[in-house]
């Protein structure tokens, strides 16, 4: 929005008194002033939507740390191949 103010302002500067802005320069700076105002609220959408679960993974709780009894019952080596390659 600032930056279509500007480019309003600066074209009502450069313009001798008296002299309208054409249609064709309205719709230029209408389009170019929609572009910033829909680039602004997917900026401020992704901004919130971030936030949102960045504060939802700092309040969770830990994570329960992973049951190691039954590890070596699950393991299992591979089968003895001595006796063949002896042969």
């Amino acid at each position: 929005m600032l930056a279509a103010a500007q480019l309003l302002l600066a074209a009502a500067a450069s313009r001798p008194a008296g002299v309208p802005i054409g249609p064709q320069q309205l719709r230029q700076m209408l389009f170019w002033t929609i572009v910033v105002l829909i680039i602004f609220v997917f900026a401020s959408l992704a901004i919130r939507r971030f936030s949102r679960a960045y504060k939802a993974n700092l309040l969770r709780s830990p994570a329960r740390p992973t049951a190691s009894e039954d590890v070596w019952k699950m393991h299992r080596l591979p089968a003895d191949d001595d006796d063949e390659a002896a042969t």
